[in-house]
């Protein structure tokens, strides 16, 4: 189990939001924007399984939301992983980091580096031939 301190916290929504290409902030606001919202599902979803136990209401705290709308993200979560392949993909990634972080050698450089999972192909060649077209 991860200690529940206030610095491990802001890892664990650095390592979500890297994934999920969002803004740290975008976490507390009140949207319904998806990738925020599946974000702030997965950081209440690892901090009920990865982190020292805590009651929903804490966890709920941490994302400013209340204690069954976390129960309900849990649900959502566990879902996700079973129906959605790519949602899939994403999750090991993360769930790659978050042990890191419990065994202490995370790096920033670790956090940061946009590809940490291989991409399928195709998505990789989309990405770029978007911020090509865009740039």
């Amino acid at each position: 189990m991860i200690p529940c301190s206030q610095d491990n916290i802001d890892k664990l929504k650095r390592i979500v939001c890297e994934e999920k290409n969002i803004d740290p902030e975008m976490l507390l606001n009140k949207t319904r924007i998806r990738a925020v919202v599946e974000s702030r599902q997965l950081v209440a979803y690892y901090l009920y399984h990865y982190f020292v136990k805590q009651s929903l209401q804490r966890i709920g705290d941490q994302i400013h939301k209340d204690h069954s709308t976390v129960l309900h993200c849990l649900k959502v979560i566990d879902n996700l992983k079973e129906t959605n392949k790519d949602f899939a993909r994403s999750f090991v990634c993360i769930e790659k980091k978050v042990l890191l972080l419990k065994q202490g050698n995370i790096r920033r450089r670790t956090v940061l580096h946009p590809y940490p999972c291989k991409p399928k192909r195709g998505i990789l060649r989309r990405s770029l031939n978007r911020r090509m077209r865009l740039v």
